[in-house]
């Protein structure tokens, strides 16, 4: 995934959600907004549940803010964030192109067409 060179600071809260995948913020759409942000195009929630697509998410959030989240865990995510409100993390917007549409990876989530095509 190539990262641009335009930045946008996040609430730290924000970005140890996107990081650990634990809700530490108030408001989902904060977190959805971040995970597009650093993908570089819009995405559906159900790409979020993609393990794959995820995990380039978390460790373009975890190379460009490391020293933000010195002894953060998935454990202690949560306790860290509300310890650490109000700080923020510079995250650089990202440029990918989708490897599959929406309703490509839908499907391949469920397992059955979506676009009302007959088997």
């Amino acid at each position: 995934m190539v990262m641009l060179n335009v930045a946008k600071n996040f609430p730290i809260e924000v970005a140890v959600s996107v990081r650990t995948g634990i809700m530490c913020c108030d408001e989902f759409s904060k977190v959805h907004e971040c995970i597009e942000w650093v993908a570089g195009h819009p995405v559906w929630t159900h790409e979020m549940g993609r393990g794959s697509f995820m995990e380039k998410i978390k460790e373009l959030v975890k190379e460009q803010s490391d020293n933000n989240f010195v002894g953060v865990t998935k454990e202690n995510a949560l306790e860290w964030a509300q310890k650490h409100k109000g700080e923020v993390v510079n995250i650089c917007k990202g440029y990918n192109e989708r490897e599959k549409d929406p309703l490509t990876t839908l499907e391949e989530m469920i397992d059955k067409p979506v676009k009302g095509e007959e088997e």
